[in-house]
């Protein structure tokens, strides 16, 4: 037995959205954001580093919920808040 995608369809981007509070996960807009940001991550990804990794994915968190909250208040965010909340930094 496999898994067929064609039978069903598992939107894990729309989970995640939904799940991370954004109240309209179908925006074009939103979904733009979220695979550019998806992509940026991903090529920070350290698999050998699990604290790396650890700190990566808590950065994405908190990313994800600046942008709610931006999302919701004006329907998007300013640099200035992104990097107030989450400053640069390198991962190894």
């Amino acid at each position: 037995m496999g898994f067929d995608p064609t039978v069903f369809s598992l939107d894990l981007n729309k989970a995640i959205l939904i799940l991370a509070g954004f109240p309209n996960h179908d925006d074009d807009g939103l979904l733009d954001w979220y695979y550019e940001t998806l992509e940026e991550y991903s090529k920070k990804l350290n698999c050998g580093n699990d604290a790396a990794l650890s700190e990566l994915a808590l950065e994405f968190y908190l990313r994800l919920q600046v942008k709610v909250i931006g999302f919701g208040a004006a329907g998007t965010i300013t640099k200035s808040l992104l990097h107030e909340t989450l400053p640069e930094r390198q991962l190894v």
